[in-house]
């Protein structure tokens, strides 16, 4: 049974890993703990701390400071990394986000544990080969009726994660599957809400407690996935598989083929990122008056647009899922920084005048490169006409940070250390990122503090 499968792989002794996953693993745990400190001052992340502060102390460690239980402290710390769309994706095969929900349950587990660096990169990498290897059964029907694979396929990937930092056997493991299996959720419907991090945090907590609970003696169907009224025939549709979810496991390692395949440079939906850039090469050096700009036209893959075709988006976090608010604000010469998503930028006078001039279509050669899930999906045409009669037009096919134009781990801590800083000080972002990027030597990840300093509980510094 695949369920069955996936728990003898997600348990297996450990062996050493291809040093181009270890390097993968780094750089995901690095990039994620980032956005998980500066998530942690936005209001949804805010929100997710103040229920912790309802729950019971713990041993594991909230990023606004204090300690609460593995899956209360999973649910905040991974909704908080997800709280500005500024976390890592994976583009092919699963279209979702694993660094958001696996990071915070690989601390979790592991400072509950007194884990080492080692073994929560190992812990990380056998959810994140659980979760790919579940996508390849499901998709792309499961992502394109309306399944958002973060919250769904993240929860396996999670209690695999869980599983491994809390020692459970192959069995135990296999009936923590089949409980993640009616865990399992999160609608697309969300999108653009406070709701969609949610999904991440929800993801890794169900993931905890389904570990937890099977450590305990709880037991579900180990056939889950496979069975009539499982999760593939009725997450996956009628084109469901079994033969490609095993195809590669532990050997062809997903953290490096497809990989992380998306890092990025703007907080926001992933599918917006090739428009911002497009958008500001049409401006950068070169600046519009927005008086002058008669139409802004956006074309991208058809699979983009009932999650991103927003034109009345007016707060902060639909502006994060607008591609209107998006080309509109990139041709006022915007930067799409944090602070060009919130209610005050996206409702501005001026940038609402635009989007209303500004189209947003399938365009037919961003569509027509495939049908696939093969990160060929994300480009997008972007055609600003103006009242002298010209038109400029900027083509960006792949985003950066994407696999095909992968960014630095130099870019990558340089992003951290924006995010961090910030919040915690200089000092405390660069010791840090030096635990991070030594994690594969760390003898205990209970040694790196990601919370304010001097900050003994969230309510030290909540708003």
């Amino acid at each position: 049974m695949i369920l069955e499968e996936l728990a003898r792989f997600g348990v297996r002794p450990a062996g050493a890993l291809p040093d181009a996953v270890v390097t993968a693993a780094v750089e995901s745990f690095v990039d994620t703990v980032g956005v998980v400190v500066q998530g942690s001052a936005t209001p949804v992340g805010q929100i997710a701390l103040r229920y912790a502060l309802d729950t019971g102390p713990g041993e594991s460690l909230l990023a606004a400071g204090g300690v609460r239980s593995p899956a209360i402290a999973s649910l905040a710390n991974a909704t908080a990394a997800h709280a500005q769309d500024f976390d890592d994706a994976t583009t092919q095969v699963l279209s979702g986000h694993v660094s958001a929900v696996l990071v915070p349950v690989a601390f979790a587990a592991g400072q509950a544990t007194g884990a080492s660096g080692a073994e929560m990169i190992e812990a990380y990498v056998h959810g994140y080969e659980v979760v790919i290897a579940l996508a390849r059964g499901v998709n792309p029907y499961h992502y394109e009726v309306g399944f958002h694979p973060t919250g769904t396929l993240g929860t396996f990937g999670a209690a695999v994660t869980a599983a491994r930092l809390f020692g459970l056997t192959e069995r135990q493991t296999a009936h923590a599957l089949g409980i993640a299996a009616s865990f399992a959720s999160g609608i697309k419907a969300n999108f653009g809400t406070m709701t969609k991090p949610l999904h991440c945090g929800w993801s890794a907590h169900g993931g905890v407690v389904a570990a937890l609970l099977a450590r305990h003696g709880h037991e579900a169907n180990p056939g889950a996935y496979e069975a009539d009224q499982g999760f593939g025939p009725l997450y996956g549709g009628p084109n469901w598989r079994t033969d490609e979810v095993l195809a590669g496991l532990g050997t062809d390692w997903a953290l490096v083929n497809p990989g992380v395949t998306l890092r990025k440079l703007w907080p926001c939906c992933g599918s917006l990122l090739t428009t911002i850039e497009a958008t500001q090469n049409l401006v950068d050096g070169r600046p519009v008056d927005p008086d002058d700009i008669l139409e802004l036209h956006c074309g991208v893959h058809e699979r983009r647009l009932p999650h991103t075709n927003r034109p009345g988006a007016k707060a902060g976090h639909e502006g994060r899922f607008s591609l209107q608010y998006v080309t509109a604000a990139s041709a006022l010469g915007r930067r799409m920084t944090e602070d060009d998503f919130t209610d005050q930028a996206v409702s501005d006078p001026v940038v609402q005048a635009l989007m209303a001039r500004t189209t947003v279509v399938g365009d037919p050669r961003q569509t027509g490169r495939t049908t696939l899930m093969d990160g060929k999906d994300f480009g997008a045409v972007v055609r600003m006409r103006l009242k002298d009669g010209s038109t400029r037009e900027s083509v960006v096919d792949f985003p950066r940070g994407s696999s095909a134009r992968p960014l630095t781990m130099a870019e990558i801590a340089t992003k951290f250390d924006q995010c961090v800083a910030p919040r915690l000080g200089q000092s405390r972002s660069d010791e840090i990122l030096r635990q991070l990027q030594a994690l594969p030597d760390l003898p205990d990840s209970r040694s790196i503090r990601f919370d304010a300093e001097g900050a003994t509980d969230a309510r030290d510094i909540i708003s």
